[in-house]
């Protein structure tokens, strides 16, 4: 249960007197801890809001919100992790396109082989292309 004392000012000031409050062992024990105090402040929970309230602090726990803070609290580290990700990214970028180009390419090839009639010409051409590439790089 929460009360409310007054404290008397000091002689020396002019000021109100101050209130603290205070909080006291439950007196009930038959009622929950956390529905303390909210009757008598007008406030009406029941068990689903409990349970909201408490599958939100679970959301909040997964997210490991708490160790993003003291990452963002320390912007070396933080610029660190970026530069690594960016780089790993890019790194994945550069092999995924490489691995897909050739496989473009190979299919092409086996297309050409096949020599369909519509665009049997068209691959021809692409592939003539890659290939005055290759020799020029040589």
């Amino acid at each position: 249960m929460i009360k409310s004392e007054e404290l008397l000012p000091s002689q020396t000031s002019n000021q109100e007197p101050e209130q603290r409050l205070t909080c006291e062992a439950n007196p009930e024990p038959d009622t929950e801890p956390s529905l303390l105090g909210l009757k008598e402040a007008g406030f009406a929970i029941n068990h689903s809001d409990i349970e909201r309230l408490t599958d939100f602090a679970d959301y909040l726990t997964r997210l490991n919100l708490a160790d993003y803070i003291k990452l963002t609290q320390k912007p070396a580290r933080m610029m660190w992790i970026s530069f690594i990700s960016g780089v790993a990214r890019g790194f994945g970028i550069a092999v995924g396109f490489t691995l897909l180009s050739a496989l473009g390419i190979y299919i092409l090839h086996q297309l050409r082989v096949l020599d369909l009639p519509l665009i049997g010409n068209l691959i021809a051409q692409i592939l003539d292309y890659v290939e005055m590439a290759r020799q020029i790089r040589i």
